[in-house]
């Protein structure tokens, strides 16, 4: 792909230059604040169903359902051997505002208070369908920012 085609499929404006998280935090690189609005119930039903998709379709897919901040693991995800493969076996099991998450206590000092309070953190795991007991623990938080009407992936814990 050249660099003017990616440049088309992913516009600055959408997709701006990440900014550097604070240093000694689990999160290296964090959405740029520019353009982030607050989620509403759209934008909230978008974010539930990316959650659901992420990692299940392809490189292609996953970069533009995520911030440039989380490309690189994106990109290390399916360049690794791991996919998940078959039908969806997660399910959503919860969804709120990341700043009332207890993830906030090192999101907020790593991507800043303004991020934080423009982020959705979407939890899914395994269906109750799925094979073996109930796992509380086997979950994983999302985090979404909201540009431009578009919910992207940032950070999974």
């Amino acid at each position: 792909m050249t660099t003017v085609a990616v440049a088309a499929s992913f516009p600055a404006a959408i997709y701006p230059a990440p900014v550097a998280a604070a240093p000694h935090h689990a999160v290296t690189l964090c959405p740029n604040p520019v353009g982030l609005q607050p989620f509403d119930d759209a934008t909230i039903a978008l974010a539930l169903k990316a959650a659901l998709a992420y990692h299940h379709t392809s490189l292609t897919t996953d970069l533009r359902a995520s911030d440039r901040s989380w490309w690189p693991n994106v990109r290390a995800m399916w360049a690794s051997t791991k996919r998940r493969t078959g039908p969806l076996s997660v399910t959503v099991v919860g969804s709120e505002p990341a700043a009332t998450s207890s993830f906030a206590v090192f999101m907020r000092p790593a991507c800043g208070a303004a991020t934080l309070g423009q982020s959705l953190m979407v939890t899914v795991g395994p269906t109750q369908s799925s094979p073996g007991p109930h796992c509380a623990a086997c979950s994983s938080p999302l985090f979404f920012v909201d540009r431009h009407g578009r919910p992207l992936l940032y950070y999974v814990y």
